[in-house]
């Protein structure tokens, strides 16, 4: 854990263009109807910046199974992907 969180640590900052991002996609903000998806609410911490902040959803909702397919649809972890795993993102 200590050698992922260094990683993280070293990650560079974002380098792409800045994109909107939710900021807090917890269980609570996220509303589900017939087993899917229905809604996202709370938009108090949305702010532009590094993408990469909404994938917190993948560590805090998502149980240890789940976690391979979602990151599969979104594709190889960038270097900012990694670095929101510690917490690192921050909007503008």
């Amino acid at each position: 854990m200590t050698a992922l969180w260094e990683e993280a640590l070293r990650a560079p900052a974002y380098a792409g263009p800045p994109v909107w991002a939710h900021g807090d996609l917890m269980p609570g903000n996220l509303l589900v109807g017939s087993g899917r998806l229905a809604a996202v609410i709370d938009f108090g911490t949305v702010g532009v910046g590094d993408p990469a902040v909404d994938l917190i959803v993948t560590w805090n909702l998502l149980p240890a199974q789940a976690r391979g397919v979602f990151r599969e649809g979104v594709g190889p972890m960038t270097p900012s992907g990694r670095a929101a795993g510690a917490g690192r993102c921050r909007s503008r």
